[in-house]
């Protein structure tokens, strides 16, 4: 179950243009004690709530110098000619 809720929290923070390892961080940092269950059932029935999450998550870490923020997706692969 533990991969599931990791699996969901990556693409809900993936979502709010963060990755799962930077909100982990934030998470401690901000001292949130939410488990990954918990925040994974809120991150799909409170989306607000969620969304509140990730404010105090982003308040907490160190600001990003310009240009550093996560990737919106991944690379794409130009096509062969």
């Amino acid at each position: 179950m533990r991969r599931l809720w990791i699996v969901r929290l990556s693409a809900a923070v993936r979502q709010r243009g963060m990755l799962y390892s930077q909100f982990v961080r934030g998470l401690h940092e901000a001292k949130i004690g939410l488990n990954r269950k918990v925040l994974s059932e809120m991150a799909i029935r409170d989306p607000a709530a969620f969304d509140q999450v990730v404010a105090a998550v982003r308040a907490a870490l160190p600001a990003q110098p310009s240009g550093a923020e996560a990737p919106a997706s991944p690379p794409t692969r130009p096509d062969k000619p």
